[in-house]
């Protein structure tokens, strides 16, 4: 009988290369809609470089390069011991370049197998940009030789995890990148500095926890806080992913203004997406508030006022106000 494809590990079986590739495809995590589709890039929490001069050392890691060009399974390298490279002399004066160095396989049956860490030179100029990295590799480091002093070493922020593994994401724009991403996929985002599971649809759902414990929120110049705890100085509590607000806020003249940003949320108690509640105001006046999401690009927690439908109110209460994060 013929097996339809291979299987880890029968005796006295002889395997290719590219079937073993398949079979690591299932301890990886998918990236992409291929069969055997592996995310490339470093493990997590590798070290960094080390310079000297013009001399990087790249640090002993290991990752995966996968090629979906190839159509066929993930390659896993290892580098085992430091390599020094030296970089080339530096650019003329008023320039700089953009080297990259990248862990790149080479595969091609009589002629060259290895692994090779490798520098991409890049050309010189006053905003040099990097040429691009080239097939079957996976960039390590960038960095920035100037024409005097210190290289600019920038790690590469492309990592790759086990299959279920919780993946490190620099931003939520990264993590909205992820092409193919299976429901249940979990990821660190280390822009909002909270796990997140991909839900299916596009929509990501933040994993949360908390305790009982009250957090007061930053409150802006322009307002004032009472001495009671509950009466003004406004403060939050995260319990089983819901949000509780308690104190207010108030302006000592005049009267608080639409759109106006009184206060901020801590970034642990902040929603993933905008949120608006009705409170009260001076005179029992109904008003609205309006929180922006963690991922807001300049309001990010902020506690706005955003509709007074009664009368001008000179202060706002929060308590009893409860929304959900995610």
């Amino acid at each position: 009988m013929v097996s339809d494809g291979p299987v880890s590990r029968w005796n006295g079986v002889d395997y290719a290369a590219g079937d073993e590739r398949a079979l690591q495809s299932v301890l990886l995590m998918r990236s992409g809609s291929g069969a055997f589709a592996a995310r490339s890039g470093r493990r997590p929490g590798g070290a960094d470089a080390t310079v000297s001069g013009l001399t990087v050392t790249v640090p002993a890691d290991a990752g995966v390069i996968y090629d979906a060009s190839l159509g066929g399974g993930p390659w896993l390298w290892a580098l085992p011991i430091p390599k020094p490279m030296t970089l080339d002399a530096r650019p003329a004066a008023g320039t700089s370049r953009r080297d990259l160095i990248v862990a790149r396989i080479y595969d091609v049956p009589g002629d060259r197998r290895e692994l090779a860490i490798e520098t991409i030179k890049g050309d010189p100029g006053p905003e040099p940009s990097p040429k691009p990295i080239p097939d079957l590799s996976t960039l390590l480091f960038d960095i920035t030789v100037p024409s005097s002093g210190a290289l600019n070493i920038v790690a590469s922020k492309t990592r790759t995890v086990a299959a279920g593994g919780i993946l490190p994401v620099s931003t939520t724009s990264e993590r909205n990148a992820l092409p193919s991403p299976h429901v249940g996929l979990a990821v660190w985002n280390e822009q909002t500095g909270a796990l997140e599971i991909y839900a299916g649809g596009g929509a990501w759902r933040r994993h949360v926890v908390g305790d009982a414990s009250w957090t007061d929120m930053v409150v802006g110049a322009a307002y004032t806080a009472g001495n009671a705890f509950n009466s003004y100085n406004p403060a939050s509590r995260l319990v089983d992913g819901e949000v509780t607000l308690s104190g207010g806020v108030r302006i000592n003249n005049g009267n608080l203004a639409i759109d106006n940003v009184p206060v901020r949320l801590v970034e642990a108690h902040r929603p993933i997406r905008r949120i608006f509640l009705d409170a009260v105001g001076s005179g029992t006046a109904r008003v609205r508030l309006r929180i922006e999401p963690a991922d807001h690009p300049d309001d990010a927690g902020r506690v706005m006022l955003h509709a007074n439908p009664s009368s001008a109110t000179s202060w706002v209460n929060f308590d009893g106000l409860t929304f959900r994060k995610s």
